[in-house]
C-alpha cells in the first residue's frame, strides 16, 4: 500500500486540532501507518511503535524532527504494564491476529486509551478466516466487538481494494462510550 492510500484511510479519524499527542500504532510492522499518521498530527507529537518484529521496527523512519518516535518489541498479546494512556491508537491490519478480541478491545480501553481517546482500526472486511487472517473482523464483527466493549464506532466509507484478496479493506473509528 502506498503512504498516500494509508492516510486517506485514516486522515478522518484524527483530531488535529490539539498538539502533544501521543499515539501507538499496534502491530506497526514496517512503519507505513505510523509513517501516514506521522504526516497528519499536529506537531509535536509522538508515536510509539510496537511490534513483535524487532527487525521491522528498526527500519521506521518518520521525517527528521517533526514527530517522535519510540519503538518497543512486544506481542499485542501481552502489553507491557509501562505504556503511558494513549490519546490514540492505530491498528492496521492487527486486530485479526487476536484471538479473543472483546478482552483485547476492552483492556485497549480500560488501560491504553484516553477517555476521549480514539482507536483507529484498519481491516479487511472479510468473514472467513485464511492463514493470513486468522481471526476476521468484518465491519458487521467490529459493529458487535464495538458494542459489546462499549466503544461508539464510526465507519468511513473510503475503503480500498485489497490486493492480496477479493475483500475491501476498510477504516473505523472506535471512541470509548461516555
Amino acid at each position: 500500500m502506498e503512504l498516500s492510500v494509508a492516510q486517506s484511510l485514516i486522515e478522518e479519524a484524527i483530531d488535529i486540532s490539539k498538539t502533544n499527542q501521543v499515539w501507538a500504532d499496534l502491530g506497526a510492522g514496517d512503519g507505513l501507518f505510523a509513517l501516514a499518521l506521522a504526516g497528519i498530527l499536529p506537531q509535536p507529537a509522538k508515536i510509539i511503535a510496537i511490534d513483535q518484529d524487532e527487525k521491522q521496527l528498526k527500519t521506521i523512519r518518520l521525517p527528521n524532527g517533526r514527530i517522535a518516535l519510540e519503538t518497543i518489541v512486544a506481542d499485542m498479546n501481552h502489553l507491557p504494564d509501562n505504556l503511558p494512556v494513549f490519546d490514540g491508537i492505530i491498528m492496521a491490519n492487527a486486530l485479526h491476529y487476536i484471538r479473543d478480541q472483546s478482552s483485547f478491545l476492552r483492556t485497549i480501553r480500560e488501560k491504553h486509551l484516553k477517555s476521549e481517546g480514539r482507536l483507529i482500526v484498519i481491516e479487511y472486511d472479510l468473514e472467513k478466516s485464511n492463514p493470513w487472517v486468522p481471526f476476521p473482523v468484518s465491519r458487521k464483527k467490529l459493529t458487535q466487538l464495538a458494542h459489546e466493549t462499549e466503544f461508539d464506532l464510526q465507519l468511513f466509507s473510503n475503503s480500498v481494494k485489497s490486493r492480496l484478496n477479493s475483500s475491501e479493506i476498510y477504516p473505523a473509528l472506535l471512541k470509548p462510550q461516555r
